[in-house]
């Protein structure tokens, strides 16, 4: 899917869509980039958006260290919790760090139900985005959809 003469919410409306077919009872969507070029915390972002637009209960959760966006003063330690279910406990969107950069990047996006990768054109090498893609099939992780975005 590519961010081009589209508007994000339209292109991020799809991208919801197409993850709602991929998983319809995903409970945690890691949202992630190979490296620091890419936007992937403003497509989580619009992700829980368009999803709480369609009636689909979402969560913006920043990286899987840090505390969830919107909660009330992380509870616990503030580590992001294992997958759960959306129908007990809405969806949680992770916008992840750079996952060729992080292990607990790489661990969030191997616990959740799906992935997204996140790439920018003429920034992000395709030699990352290979290596990205590499590094999640090797934990086993489910990448449901990349974005290019221009």
């Amino acid at each position: 899917m590519v961010f081009s003469g589209v508007s994000l919410d339209r292109a991020v409306a799809q991208l919801q869509i197409r993850l709602q077919i991929a998983n319809p009872h995903a409970g945690t969507i890691c949202v992630t980039q190979p490296r620091g070029q890419a936007s992937c915390k403003q497509i989580a972002a619009a992700l829980v958006a368009a999803m709480n637009r369609v009636g689909i209960s979402a969560r913006l959760v920043t990286d899987p260290g840090e505390t969830e966006t919107g909660s009330p003063a992380a509870e616990g330690s503030g580590t992001a919790s294992p997958t759960t279910s959306r129908s007990t406990d809405g969806c949680r969107v992770i916008a992840s760090g750079d996952l060729l950069d992080s292990l607990d990047s790489l661990r969030g996006a191997a616990s959740a139900d799906l992935t997204v990768l996140v790439a920018r054109r003429g920034r992000t090498r395709r030699a990352d985005v290979d290596e990205a893609r590499q590094s999640l099939e090797s934990v086993g992780a489910r990448l449901a959809a990349a974005v290019l975005l221009d």
